[in-house]
């Protein structure tokens, strides 16, 4: 999957949003389709000059009133990658898919509770992650309105030579009046045996979003304190499946929707590790964007 192949796909997406008109309503079948592409720089790690991935992901999401379970979602993605190393000198290539089913049920409160499965399979030139794959799951709430959420997720990774159980604890609110919407989420990760000098490691992350021109621009700063080590990321389902130390990052995004059904997001992140093996502090910059357009389909 090349980076010609994803801009002929971008391009795509954008020309069949611009001559086509939707009218979303409620009680439709949705298809949203995207891609991403992920450029990252390292600055002064011995082992590492660059990496560059290229994601698609595909979604088929149910949002009614009339049925007992108001949302529910489908989601495949793909995505490649491609690390450069210094030393030695080579390229370790790996290419993930991850299939995620959700589900939203709403009580007779009123308030919703709903369930999260995915399972995340790498394939890697890396021996040690090669052929893994990764189950996740979480329990969701969210409040009537919308307002308050809360979940409870679970992943076990196992690694030829490393086993990783994680439990994140995420909370969200809405605040000003749905102008910001301010979430935490809570990182425990247990390793079977010391990697880095560490067995478990603890680390918070906190993301804010400014909707800046409701339903048209946001914006999102966010930040990570504490340490992870072999973490997976529910949002990205990503596996992060090199064994140094992330002790920080730090990042901001922007989300524009120009039509109904077509946005575009920008974001550029920063992260620093820590490899006690061979005492090097680093860091990596990944500027990232994607676009999306989000199909109707009527049934």
């Amino acid at each position: 999957m090349s980076k010609r192949v994803i801009i002929v796909f971008l391009g795509m997406l954008m020309l069949l949003a611009s001559s086509s008109v939707f009218a979303f309503e409620k009680e439709e079948t949705f298809l949203p389709l995207g891609g991403h592409i992920t450029y990252g720089s390292y600055s002064n790690s011995n082992q590492r000059e660059s990496i560059i991935s290229e994601t698609m992901n595909c979604s088929y999401l149910i949002n009614s009133s009339s049925i007992q379970v108001s949302n529910s979602s489908l989601d495949f993605k793909l995505c490649q990658s491609n690390l450069t190393r210094k030393f030695p000198l080579s390229k370790i290539k790996g290419i993930s898919s991850s299939l995620t089913y959700s589900c939203l049920e709403q009580l007779k409160t009123t308030d919703h509770l709903g369930v999260r499965i995915s399972a995340t399979y790498i394939k890697s030139d890396d021996k040690n992650s090669n052929n893994t794959l990764i189950p996740y799951g979480s329990l969701i709430y969210k409040s009537a309105d919308f307002s308050k959420y809360l979940d409870f997720g679970y992943s076990r990774t196992a690694y030829k030579d490393t086993t990783i159980d994680q439990i994140t604890l995420t909370g969200g609110t809405a605040l000003f009046n749905w102008r910001t919407w301010l979430q935490t989420r809570l990182y425990y990760i247990s390793l079977n045996k010391k990697v880095q000098e560490k067995d478990r490691v603890l680390a918070i992350e906190e993301r804010f979003t400014y909707y800046a021109i409701p339903q048209r621009l946001s914006l999102a700063f966010y930040g990570m304190l504490g340490k992870r080590i072999y973490a997976y990321d529910p949002d990205l389902e990503a596996a992060y499946n090199l064994s140094d130390i992330q002790k920080g990052s730090g990042g901001l995004s922007a989300t524009y929707n120009l039509t109904k059904a077509l946005s575009m997001f920008g974001d550029i992140t920063y992260e620093a590790y820590e490899n006690k093996d061979i005492s090097n502090d680093y860091s990596v910059t990944l500027p990232n964007f994607r676009d999306e357009i989000c199909l109707l389909i009527k049934i």
